[in-house]
């Protein structure tokens, strides 16, 4: 399912606030596009960053809180545009932020919740789940003949004298 957002100085954009039913527990943050940039100062050259804050708030799985990453740095007339490859987890406490004068577009789409249980028999993608595979492994492996140890040390040694035999002309 499509996402998309409009960023604009001092008006951060909670991710939390997506999607509340938990139908697409991850949004997939595709590309960012700087729009509206006022022109460039010497001081910053117009440049606007893309930033994203994490606040651990209880979550086990996040230590501790991460603030302001910058995940896109964007210049008018120099890259105005940047491909993205994250993925949010909707449920933790996201907010994502631009500094700079620029209005930058977010854009993207909701994975949706495709659980193993939720899967059943049905596999991924309509495909089924195929572990017969391993099975085959495991027959072929049962399947080799076993060599006893004293012929194993007999054809060592005739390998390592070929070798060095080969090695010596």
């Amino acid at each position: 399912m499509f996402w998309g957002c409009v960023l604009k100085k001092n008006q951060p954009y909670k991710v939390q606030h997506a999607l509340e039913d938990g139908e697409f527990p991850v949004l997939h943050l595709s590309n960012a596009v700087l729009t509206g940039s006022t022109g460039s100062s010497k001081k910053d050259d117009g440049r606007t960053t893309v930033t994203i804050s994490l606040k651990a708030g209880g979550d086990p799985t996040v230590e501790k809180d991460l603030k302001h990453l910058v995940i896109a740095t964007l210049c008018p007339d120099k890259k105005d545009q940047v491909a993205l490859d994250l993925y949010i987890n909707v449920s933790q406490n996201i907010t994502i932020a631009c500094q700079g004068e620029g209005e930058v577009h977010l854009s993207g789409y909701f994975e949706p919740n495709n659980s193993l249980d939720e899967l059943g028999a049905g596999g991924i993608g309509g495909f089924p789940l195929d572990d017969d595979e391993d099975d085959d492994e495991e027959e072929e492996a049962e399947e080799q003949l076993d060599i006893p140890d004293d012929e194993v040390k007999t054809l060592k040694k005739d390998a390592a004298k070929a070798t060095t035999a080969g090695g010596a002309k």
